[in-house]
């Protein structure tokens, strides 16, 4: 089998400035191009293949391009054993409700972030980061998936026009219901200074 399917990009844009001495505000702003995965392809191919299994499949999965806006406050580093900070996020998300399904979750959501970085020596850091979103509860009622569409399909003699639910990958069984999510990461980096 393959799948098909086209990258988002990303723009992303920042400042920094002092608001107390040894201490940044640091401003963001980031797009990506999500809708560029609205739908994924799924080709199968090879001999094994029984009578009748569609060789290509569509996947909808109805994203849209996604804004966010970030603020927090960073300790300045001037070369200092500890430095902390902190960070605030709003994200639109890529799905609205409609296409919500328990395996895509990710509509307007809210973000907290915390950091401490260690110098160890003159070259050595380590920074550990932590960052949990919430996203509140979408409501896929009745969203866009239905398994009627594949039904009307075959009924149909898989006449063309009758089948563009199936066409587009939305002849799916229902994903109705309501989706919230608490996302959580962590991140760990170690960086080596030789200058």
């Amino acid at each position: 089998a393959e799948v098909v399917y086209a990258l988002p990009q990303t723009v992303r844009v920042a400042t920094r400035g002092p608001v107390t001495p040894g201490l940044d505000l640091i401003l963001g702003a980031r797009g990506t191009d999500a809708s560029r995965l609205g739908e994924y392809d799924l080709r199968m191919f090879g001999t094994g293949l029984p009578d009748g299994v569609p060789r290509w499949y569509r996947r909808h999965r109805g994203f849209t391009d996604s804004y966010a806006l970030e603020a927090g406050v960073e300790q300045r580093d001037s070369g200092e054993r500890w430095r902390l900070g902190g960070r605030l996020s709003l994200d639109t998300g890529v799905v609205g409700d409609a296409e919500a399904t328990p395996l895509q979750v990710e509509g307007l959501h809210l973000g907290l972030a915390g950091g401490a970085q260690v110098r160890i020596g003159q070259r050595f850091v380590i920074q550990l980061g932590y960052q949990v979103a919430w996203f509140p509860t979408e409501s896929a009622d009745p969203g866009v998936f239905d398994p009627i569409g594949r039904l009307d399909c075959v009924d149909a003699a898989y006449d063309i026009d009758a089948c563009s639910a199936v066409r587009d990958g939305r002849g799916l069984p229902s994903a109705a219901g309501d989706y919230s999510r608490l996302s959580h990461a962590l991140r760990l980096a170690v960086r080596v200074e030789s200058l």
